[in-house]
């Protein structure tokens, strides 16, 4: 299958150049919206921005949850933010995707080598391990109201606003009446 590359063919080009298995009727339309010209301008737009990006991270198509789950396996205990962060910006050959990222790591483990800083849970169902002041906040700044950063889909700032034991309770709690609706 040839790699599609917009701004170095025309549209003819492209249209004649379709992949095996493609339906050419869906083909035609899927090339034509790539021609409209606020489509370009949007594309030209968003490929800017994100030349721009200096946290990148390595998972690929593997979500964040997947690589949680996989090193809850390994350790059998709650992932921090600032593990799964680790895990996340750094290549198979063990170096850091950047030299930005290289400092936030550095200053993520830094604090985590006090023990005042690690998160004391016991939660092993998937999810990662978070507060509103933990290191990983420490480091990359305050938390958005919409969501948390790292832990994907589900609780929101308020939602959780301390590493006490309460909350992790009300989790459980909330988890198992999840459980009994289902």
């Amino acid at each position: 299958m040839a790699h599609y590359i917009p701004h170095m063919r025309n549209k003819a080009q492209v249209k004649s150049n379709r992949p095996r298995g493609c339906i050419p009727k869906d083909w035609d339309v899927l090339v034509n919206h790539w021609y409209i010209e606020d489509v370009v301008i949007e594309s030209e737009k968003n490929r800017d921005h994100r030349s721009k990006h200096e946290d990148l991270h390595t998972s690929g198509s593997c979500s964040f949850a997947v690589h949680t789950a996989k090193k809850i396996i390994t350790d059998r205990r709650p992932v921090e933010r600032a593990a799964l962060y680790s895990i996340l910006h750094t290549r198979k050959d063990g170096s850091v995707v950047n030299e930005v990222v290289k400092e936030k790591m550095d200053k993520m483990k830094e604090l985590l080598a006090e023990p005042s800083n690690q998160l004391q849970s016991d939660d092993t169902s998937g999810s990662i391990a978070w507060a509103s002041d933990d290191v990983f906040a420490k480091v990359m700044g305050k938390e958005r109201k919409c969501c948390i950063r790292a832990v994907g889909f589900g609780p929101s700032p308020s939602g959780r606003s301390s590493k006490n034991a309460i909350t992790d309770l009300q989790i459980r709690l909330s988890q198992s009446r999840d459980d009994e609706v289902a």
